[in-house]
């Protein structure tokens, strides 16, 4: 019995935002400097990946509960926040690295 059985939670992460995640985006070292809202967004999406929505992402960082669905949207494009997607693409690779997983 694996993790996936004894949990059997679904994966909140949908395809769309996958996708949009996984978009090549500059390193985060050439992009604009990431808001302490921004990185506590990264942190919680990231580390509760497939048990936190990105709204609820959104308002543990600190965002208006009536406008974080549309924040945590806008922070995930790859075309409006690259520097965020950034963040979260090297905080997965990060994560994957110590804890030895795919």
């Amino acid at each position: 019995m694996g993790l996936k059985d004894v949990w059997n939670v679904p994966p909140v992460i949908g395809d769309k935002l996958q996708k949009r995640l996984a978009t090549k985006v500059a390193p985060l070292k050439k992009q604009k400097v990431v808001t302490d809202r921004e990185w506590t967004f990264v942190k919680e999406l990231v580390s509760g990946d497939g048990h936190v929505t990105m709204k609820e992402a959104a308002i543990r960082a600190g965002f208006s509960p009536k406008s974080a669905k549309s924040i945590a949207t806008k922070l995930t494009n790859p075309d409006i926040c690259p520097h965020v997607v950034a963040a979260i693409q090297e905080y997965r690779a990060e994560l994957a690295a110590k804890y030895n997983t795919t």
